[in-house]
């Protein structure tokens, strides 16, 4: 019988020493795990030992963020929990779709908008490939602009180019290789619980810093069958098959 992978090999590809930063995992597991609840500190604590990292950065990273206004604290007893701000609660879930989405619905139309030249920018949204021209998704009001609707594959090849750019092709190509070999290797039943979740979380880290560098509009004009969609299509796979645990087991896993 093959043995699986042992947890170090299937987290290699998303710990990266010189780029992971400790504050910023804390991020993605409070937004991922407890969104609008309390998380123990026993939790957070073996989530991060078991990826390799540091207590004491932990503790660090959590004076960061309440000091930032992103995480609010209070202890029960002897143990500390932890939550999200209002404010940082409604970040989370403003930008949620942009992380957690299976699929984005591709643009094959767009709007090639040309504002008024005395202006600084047509709109405050849309894809800019010049001075006051952006791309706007073909149903969006333009009115007082000069537009016209373009094919979005008979872009020349410059634009093209910023689209590939700004949507990260050469990342999401990158992540998409990991995570098929990441998907063929992981075996959730033969991982602990803390193992398991600190997978999920890793993986979601990695593409959440990702998807939340891409430009939306360019994403959805790369097309289906291109790397970011490709990479979000994994991604979803994955987060699927390393499912998010309850609280409540998390909490018995860690003798809360």
């Amino acid at each position: 019988m093959t043995r699986a992978p042992a947890f170090a090999t299937l987290a290699e590809p998303f710990l990266d020493p010189a780029d992971i930063k400790v504050w910023s995992v804390l991020v993605t597991i409070i937004g991922d795990i407890a969104p609008e609840s309390a998380i123990g500190g026993p939790i957070l604590t073996a989530l991060i030992e078991s990826m390799g990292l540091q207590p004491q950065a932990m503790r660090v990273a959590l004076h960061r963020l309440k000091r930032d206004g992103w995480v609010e604290s209070e202890k029960i007893g002897r143990v500390g929990f932890y939550r999200m701000s209002r404010a940082a609660t409604s970040t989370t879930f403003a930008v949620s779709p942009r992380v957690y989405a299976p699929r984005v619905e591709p643009m094959t139309l767009a709007r090639l908008v040309v504002g008024n030249p005395l202006e600084t920018e047509p709109t405050d949204q849309g894809f800019a490939i010049a001075s006051n021209v952006v791309l706007l998704p073909p149903e969006q009001d333009v009115r007082d602009l000069l537009a016209t609707t373009v094919e979005v594959h008979a872009l020349p090849e410059w634009v093209i180019s910023k689209i590939r750019e700004s949507a990260c092709f050469t990342d999401c190509a990158k992540l998409a290789a990991d995570l098929a070999v990441f998907r063929e290797s992981v075996s959730p039943d033969a991982l602990g619980l803390i193992e398991r979740t600190a997978l999920r979380i890793l993986v979601l880290h990695r593409w959440r810093r990702l998807a939340l560098r891409m430009d939306p509009l360019a994403e959805a004009m790369s097309g289906a069958d291109q790397p970011p969609a490709l990479c979000r299509a994994r991604v979803a796979e994955c987060l699927e098959l390393l499912d998010r645990p309850t609280l409540q087991d998390l909490a018995e896993a860690t003798g809360l």
